[in-house]
């Protein structure tokens, strides 16, 4: 098996102020095969998309296919990093409340965020969540020209944490077991839609 060397990507703040030829070319001279280049952040996609709010930092501008463009003439494998369930744009989390996790309280974490204030994340077990991720990759399988597609923040908050931080925290372990099936069978079912639509 040939061994090959992947970085993860983040536009805003790895290459904002350089153009994407150089760093294109940069990643090829550090010795990198791969990129997994972040396409939807917490904060929304990097592109104007019909599925989910843009990230403030870049209304109505596409950073995504120019960079993907020079990757490839680089001779980059280029794949789509997708953070899936935390999605903390306010506005997207104004208008879409009901689609966000909610505590054993009843509380939801757009209005009490665990741990850090982007802990905001959307629920899985929710029929909407599914239809919005599973229209989210296709959209941009559809858009950009990648060689893959990659789940990130694919969880709920931190459930299962080391026993040195449980003593620090009021959530509940118990519900591990629940939150992996959940999370598998919305995994599951964006990866059947994908392989539907591509066939």
């Amino acid at each position: 098996m040939k061994f090959r060397k992947g970085a993860w990507v983040h536009v805003p703040k790895t290459f904002s102020d350089i153009d994407f030829e150089k760093a294109a070319k940069d990643l090829v001279d550090i010795g990198f095969n791969e990129v997994y280049l972040i396409v939807s952040s917490g904060q929304g996609t990097l592109y104007p998309s019909k599925i989910r709010l843009q990230s403030p930092d870049f209304k109505d501008r596409d950073v995504i296919s120019p960079f993907i463009r020079e990757l490839k003439k680089a001779g980059l494998k280029v794949h789509a990093w997708i953070v899936s369930l935390n999605l903390h744009n306010e506005d997207f989390a104004r208008s879409h409340r009901d689609w966000y996790v909610v505590n054993k309280e009843g509380v939801s974490c757009v209005d009490s965020p665990p741990y850090v204030n982007h802990y905001k994340w959307l629920c899985p077990t929710r029929e909407e969540v599914r239809e919005n991720l599973k229209s989210l990759f296709l959209e941009i399988a559809e858009k950009f020209d990648v060689d893959g597609l990659h789940f990130d923040y694919i969880r709920i908050p931190d459930i299962l944490l080391p026993k040195a931080l449980r003593k620090n925290t009021k959530v509940c372990q118990k519900k591990m077991f629940f939150s992996r099936a959940s999370i598998t069978v919305t995994v599951k079912y964006v990866e059947r839609s994908l392989w539907t639509s591509t066939a």
